[in-house]
């Protein structure tokens, strides 16, 4: 019926309709006479070349086409009836018929109001169309913005990798070749990923996602493409390599070269910003988590919580969280717990086994580090928080408890419940060492700065000590016991910071000593090292001084005030970076051996792969980190100290083995032969590649 498509029918008197005869069911028109009407082909020819133009949607053409058929129908029924009346049914023309004067209804009148009502009653289909694709142009328009939007903030990977491998890097052509290719690799895989971003035409929530989905694999994709570091050893050293890395699960590298995946906080925790490493985590209000080994489970009212194994008498049920060879000097961590019947915080703390760090010291939760059981935080449950007695909260109003002397004020405590009797249930309407719902005794309880964050910060002191955590009481479980429900803790490196300023430095240690990094290859087999580090000088480190003695010519001793870079077990010398006294005296023995007119004679395994620098110009050095002219950039160097900026290469050190390859880790160490206080060398930076 569309186009120009002619349609032919037969006669409903069985004649036979020439093929002239066309019927076109456009209009019909209303009945004008009764008399019979004579074929005539002329005026029907008149129509031949008539076009029918169908401008409506396809959907609309069904219905109408639906809407005639049935029309024809009826008519034809009609006409049927009244075929011995001999009435003729021409296109355009006048139909009527009429019997001893009675008038049919008028069944064209009857047809076209119902197409005018089904047409009114429909949509416009046309204006529907256009609205539909207005809409989504604009939706596909807001997801574009969004894809750009996140395109242009990401960095522009290939200046970036260009920056970076020309700089400083004349000396190295072939080395330099290697380093862009690799770099340019890894930016067009991240830049492929953001073309394909910005192609996804969705909603925000889902373009977001997928934004933050792909920028946490692209800080794990350079972490891992960069042979400087292989794996990062802490949180804290992705987060220094990488400031704007998000928090997230990393792949880190332990003590022993074996790698393992650990929760990193970059964000501000406890007061100081982020690059915190997980240690310990736990949230019962998972249903798929189970308490640790050795621990019972408490379940009331929807509440999970993990207790002290059945005993009758006083006792503890422990959990150890492996630091993984990670240096750290500050510990920051939450607990929550719940009070079961009547503990009684620290009531007796005279008793022999409450001034005992290996014993029950508390009815509540104990938090140590080491074998040796150094405290870190206490966090106490007391009998009630609506008033103040030897069982109660020492830190409620009106309480006269003393606190152990090797807890402090490192010390949470709060209560459960509020009056006199206690029962043997377990209270979960107010969980403890929250901070929040204390009584009116108690206030003071929930005010204690940083709570629900215990923070320990030991300056310079760090270790890498293994977290314990213990929940213990003096009496059997019957009648005590303070079940955890959820426990974070989060250690960190030991950080040097001066007037803006942040490096790292040794282990806290009163005589010689050295602190470690490893990067393992990965398996990729080179001859050659290349690398550069910074660093800034802390008091006096006196370079190579007394070059004679023994642990100076010991590659696994404190030989140098400085950094070395070696390979492999045993350790092979791959680069020795030495921090002299001063830059204004050649001729002391704790200055460069590379000064002018300096006496003092480097070890023989070291020989000319070295670099060294001071940052102090003068008498007696303080206790400072000196920050005004960094270590071995090449820059900055005095008269007496020139010799020393202008090693061939330098800030970049470089070792060729020639034919000889390795699959060796690295090992970086900060050593210095006196105890921290009097010298010590943190770094700012390092970066070395292998080829």
């Amino acid at each position: 019926m569309e186009g120009e498509d002619n349609l032919s029918y037969e006669s409903v008197k069985q004649d036979n309709v020439k093929e002239d005869n066309v019927y076109e069911f456009i209009q019909l028109s209303q009945a004008s006479t009764n008399e019979e009407k004579k074929f005539e082909p002329k005026d029907i020819k008149k129509r031949n070349n008539k076009d029918l133009t169908w401008n409506k949607p396809m959907v609309h053409v069904v219905l109408l086409s639906l809407i005639v058929i049935l029309q024809v129908g009826i008519l034809c029924l009609l006409l049927a009836h009244m075929s011995t009346r001999d009435t003729i049914c021409t296109t355009g023309a006048t139909t009527e018929a009429t019997a001893d004067n009675n008038e049919y209804p008028n069944f064209t009148q009857w047809a076209n109001d119902i197409v005018n009502k089904v047409n009114q009653s429909l949509p416009d289909f046309d204006e529907w169309a256009k609205d539909i694709v207005f809409r989504v142009n604009k939706s596909l328009g807001a997801a574009t913005k969004i894809n750009s939007n996140v395109t242009e903030s990401l960095p522009d990977f290939n200046e970036w990798a260009n920056s970076i491998v020309f700089k400083n890097n004349t000396n190295f052509t072939e080395i330099n070749k290697q380093i862009i290719q690799t770099t340019r690799d890894s930016a067009q895989m991240l830049i492929k990923i953001v073309n394909t971003l910005s192609s996804i035409q969705g909603t925000s929530t889902s373009t977001a996602g997928a934004v933050d989905d792909t920028f946490l694999f692209m800080i794990h994709l350079l972490l891992a493409h960069n042979s400087s570091f292989g794996f990062s050893t802490s949180c804290k050293q992705i987060k220094k390599l990488l400031p704007t890395s998000p928090s997230g699960y990393y792949v880190l590298a332990s003590a022993n070269g074996s790698t393992y995946t650990a929760y990193c906080n970059m964000e501000e925790l406890c007061g100081s910003g982020g690059g915190w490493t997980r240690l310990a985590y736990l949230d019962m209000t998972d249903s798929t988590v189970s308490c640790p080994s050795g621990f019972r489970l408490y379940h009331s009212g929807g509440v999970r919580a993990c207790g002290r194994v059945i005993s009758s008498v006083g006792s503890c049920a422990s959990v150890q969280f492996p630091s993984n060879g990670i240096s750290y000097s500050q510990i920051c961590g939450r607990v929550t717990g719940y009070q079961y019947a009547s503990p009684d915080a620290i009531q007796q703390p005279t008793y022999l086994y409450r001034n005992d760090i290996n014993s029950y010291y508390v009815d509540g939760v104990s938090i140590t580090r080491g074998s040796s059981r150094r405290h870190v935080w206490t966090l106490m449950a007391g009998f009630t928080d609506s008033y103040s007695s030897l069982s109660s909260c020492p830190c409620n109003i009106g309480s006269t408890v003393s606190v152990q002397s090797f807890i402090g004020s490192n010390y949470f405590c709060e209560s459960g419940i509020t009056g006199s009797v206690a029962y043997g249930i377990l209270y979960t309407s107010d969980p403890l060492w929250d901070g929040q719902s204390c009584g009116s005794d108690e206030s003071p309880c929930c005010n204690i700065p940083g709570i629900p964050w215990f923070h320990s910060d030991y300056g310079n002191t760090t270790t890498t000590d293994y977290i314990e955590l213990r929940v213990c009481a003096d009496q059997g479980n019957g009648n005590e016991d303070t079940p955890f429900g959820y426990y974070e803790i989060y250690v960190k490196f030991r950080l040097y910071q001066s007037g803006g300023v942040r490096a790292c430095g040794r282990a806290i240690s009163s005589v010689g000593s050295c602190t470690s990094v490893q990067f393992p290859s990965n398996g990729i087999s080179y001859s050659q090292i290349c690398g550069r580090v910074t660093g800034y000088q802390y008091v006096s480190p006196d370079a190579i001084q007394q070059p004679t003695y023994s642990y100076r010519n010991d590659i696994n001793s404190y030989y140098v005030d400085g950094v070395s870079i070696t390979c492999g077990s045993p350790r092979q010398h791959v680069w020795t970076l030495m921090a002299g006294y001063t830059e204004s005296v050649s001729s002391s023995s704790s200055s460069c051996p590379s000064n002018n007119g300096s006496t003092v004679s480097v070890q023989s395994f070291i020989a000319n792969n070295y670099f060294c620098a001071s940052d102090y110009n003068g008498g007696a050095a303080y206790s400072t980190l000196y920050t005004g002219d960094p270590l071995w950039d090449g820059k900055g160097c005095g008269f007496l100290e020139s010799p020393c900026c202008n090693v061939p290469g330098i800030p970049w050190f470089h070792r060729d083995y020639g034919s000889n390859t390795t699959t060796d880790y690295i090992e970086l160490r900060m050593c210095a032969n006196a105890q921290l206080a009097l010298e010590d060398v943190p770094l700012s930076s390092y970066e070395i590649y292998v080829k």
